[in-house]
């Protein structure tokens, strides 16, 4: 036994395989760990306690979420505790001090309100070490008269994004106009829900390239007026819920020049109608999400206006996408193609908006396909394709149909214009009565909801709307080929490749056009006792 010691109090003979890694090896794959997990590894060995405890890199991410324990008694010593580890590193810090009072009628609100043990401590520590806190995520109820206060006040010499969402949606006060106390030189991004913005937002918001604000759907002349004088902002998201407050509606009076905002990378209007309203007070922008889905109640419309505008400023498109947008496709209609609401994309993300039937009409008979010169890829409703005329599009790489509902194929007429396109999807959209769409990505489909198309309508399409001896590959998303044997041989002998592997239901995802929401990273999130 003791010669055994001997040999472990040797230079590099240990059975602990921790300490034949190099530290920086070790630290970087500990940085996959959750806080919790490094704890319990923490547990394994001395070695391992030493190496994990001691790096301050290694607890630079401070994630507190205690809003599920009930009555807590720790949650500012477990703050202090990640200060002491992370040494003097600059750091993460995302807290979310509010009571979780979905579906529970017992939730702790008054431990997280500004009597609340919670406020003492936490605030008072975040103020000390506030000059080196990079990111800063907080959700608390309130602001204004709590410590919060006094944080939101004092120099912030290395942060670079802000999250800021009171719960309480009850908070009126502005943000103070020295937020920051004027000194946060690196802020770049900024997200504010609930949160009123500054009446004079200084220094510290000058330098912002992203903003998300969203207080209560409240937007108007005053608010804009204050993000125009934001002149390095590149992203903006803001919602508008409620009516425009336009301040001068007399446009021709108006001295828009003076108004108009930064040059903007991308700007997201979300739920609202007022499109136009808010689009003259900048330059167009390189890529426009517009949601209009909460904006559509009853039979009224929106304006199209603005949208045309939008699509045309988007000509070089290289790809079309027109298709049914899920949240509409939640039970069964009569006419889909009439009730649902179409997404409207234009080469991704670039441009997307939400519209009704009678609005995509519209837009399509304002901005005809023919005018985007260098389409290559096309997915439409069979419904709408068979109304378009071919004639002067360019040779398609991809033409994607969606065919709903899946029991009703559209009879193929001769085409006078034909389309050069080299790969053909046909996509069968499913009710979502049958297959919900919060399930469409977890568990196969039904077999009963895959449907056979004939290959005499596909060899019909294919003949009378296609350029002979073009089309290379055909791929049935959620059809089988029916027909007797000789008319599937017929469809194979006019299209090399037919694929029907695949199975997607024919919605088109909802995070395109979602809001950029901020998350709590509950994956990350420190639970206390």
């Amino acid at each position: 036994m003791a010669q055994y010691s001997a040999r472990l109090a040797q230079p590099g003979a240990t059975l602990d395989p921790l300490l034949r890694l190099p530290n920086e090896l070790f630290h970087r794959t500990a940085e996959f760990l959750t806080p919790r997990e490094m704890l319990l590894a923490a547990l394994v060995s001395r070695p391992w306690r030493a190496a994990l405890l001691d790096a301050p890199i290694l607890w630079s991410t401070i994630s507190i979420c205690p809003r599920k324990e009930g009555v807590l008694t720790n949650v500012a010593e477990a703050f202090e505790w990640f200060l002491q580890r992370s040494r003097g590193a600059n750091i993460t810090v995302q807290l979310c001090l509010v009571a979780d009072q979905s579906g529970d009628s017992d939730a702790d609100v008054v431990s997280f309100a500004a009597g609340g043990p919670f406020l003492g401590m936490i605030p008072q520590l975040l103020a000390r070490e506030l000059h080196r806190v990079r990111v800063l995520e907080l959700v608390i109820h309130e602001w204004s008269g709590t410590p919060w206060e006094d944080i939101l006040r004092q120099p912030a010499p290395v942060l670079e994004r802000l999250a800021l969402v009171i719960s309480c949606a009850e908070d009126y006060i502005p943000l103070p106009d020295d937020l920051f106390a004027n000194a946060a030189p690196r802020l770049h991004h900024v997200h504010l829900k609930d949160v009123v913005m500054s009446d004079h937002p200084g220094t510290a918001l000058a330098g912002i390239t992203s903003l998300f604000y969203d207080w209560a759907g409240n937007c108007g002349d005053e608010l804009l007026t204050k993000i125009c004088a934001m002149r390095n902002l590149r992203d903006l998201t803001i919602t508008v819920l409620d009516e425009f407050d336009d301040d001068d509606d007399d446009d021709d009076d108006d001295d828009i020049s003076a108004r108009v905002g930064p040059q903007l990378r991308r700007l997201q209007l979300w739920g609202t109608e007022e499109a136009r309203a808010v689009l003259k007070y900048f330059p167009p922008p390189e890529h426009v999400c517009y949601s209009g889905s909460l904006a559509h109640d009853g039979d009224e419309h929106m304006d199209p206006g603005p949208l045309v505008a939008l699509v045309k400023a988007q000509l070089a498109a290289r790809s079309v996408t027109v298709g049914f947008r899920a949240p509409r496709l939640t039970y069964h209609v009569e006419s889909p193609e009439r009730a649902a609401v179409y997404a409207v994309r234009l080469d991704g993300r670039d441009v997307v908006v939400d519209l009704t039937f009678p609005e995509l009409v519209f837009l399509l008979g304002e901005v005809t396909l023919v005018a985007f010169n260098n389409l290559r890829l096309l997915a439409i409703p069979f419904s709408l394709f068979s109304l378009l005329d071919g004639g002067g599009l360019p040779p398609l790489q991809v033409l994607t149909l969606y065919i709903y509902p899946p029991d009703d194929f559209p009879e193929v007429e001769t085409a006078q214009h034909m389309l050069s396109v080299t790969e053909l999807r046909v996509v069968q959209v499913v009710q979502p009565a049958e297959w919900p769409a919060w399930d469409m990505h977890e568990k196969r489909p039904d077999p009963k909801l895959v449907e056979t198309l004939p290959a005499t309508t596909l060899l019909a399409f294919v003949q009378h709307k296609l350029v002979p001896a073009v089309l290379l590959r055909l791929i049935l998303d959620g059809y089988l080929p029916g027909g007797t044997s000789e008319e599937c041989q017929l469809l194979r002998d006019a299209v090399p490749q037919v694929d029907h592997s695949l199975f997607t239901g024919g919605w088109l995802p909802d995070d395109d056009c979602a809001q950029w929401q901020w998350h709590f990273p509950k994956e990350s999130a420190i639970r206390t006792r």
